[in-house]
């Protein structure tokens, strides 16, 4: 089965639509819808493919498999944004994080549905809770004269201003 005859099937059902219902939006009969699903017909006719991106609410583009972003748009600045700072509050790469959100695979508990910054951290928290926990312990060792007083001072002043910032 092709991609466009999953996606199509995938569509419908997410809409809730069976076959026929489908069908009769299309002006077609369930038997065509049918024979799309199953990757029986593959040169289906731009307005069918048209209308039934319509009826799912996505772009033709996806229906067709030339791109996996169903409403074919790219994040928008306000959820970028919100990205770019949970990825530097948790310290887990921005491509991760967008991985994470949205994994096909991914089950995100109902509660956590809506996209915003604490249902991200919590999701991100639930499934990068060892690394998010950081190292229990922190220590440097110094060979010798690798560093003057006044470095090792400066090491020391940047430590105590990490360990304020959590206040």
């Amino acid at each position: 089965m092709c991609l466009m005859s999953k996606r199509i099937k995938e569509c419908r059902l997410n809409s809730h639509l069976t076959q026929e219902e489908l069908a009769n939006k299309l002006g077609l009969k369930k038997s065509a819808i049918a024979k799309y699903e199953n990757g029986r017909v593959e040169n289906i006719k731009r307005n069918i493919i048209e209308e039934m991106s319509k009826i799912f609410s996505v772009k033709p583009s996806y229906l067709m498999g030339w791109s996996d972003l169903p409403n074919g748009n790219i994040l928008g600045s306000e959820l970028k944004k919100i990205i770019s700072e949970v990825s530097y509050e948790t310290n887990i790469p921005y491509s991760e994080v967008v991985q994470l959100i949205f994994d096909p695979n991914s089950i995100v508990p109902e509660e956590m549905n809506i996209l915003n910054k604490d249902n991200i951290i919590k999701l991100i928290k639930s499934r990068y809770n060892d690394h998010l926990a950081g190292p229990n312990v922190l220590a440097a060792h110094f060979d010798g004269d690798e560093y003057t007083d006044e470095e090792l001072e400066e090491v020391r002043q940047f430590a105590e201003f990490v360990k304020n910032r959590r206040k």
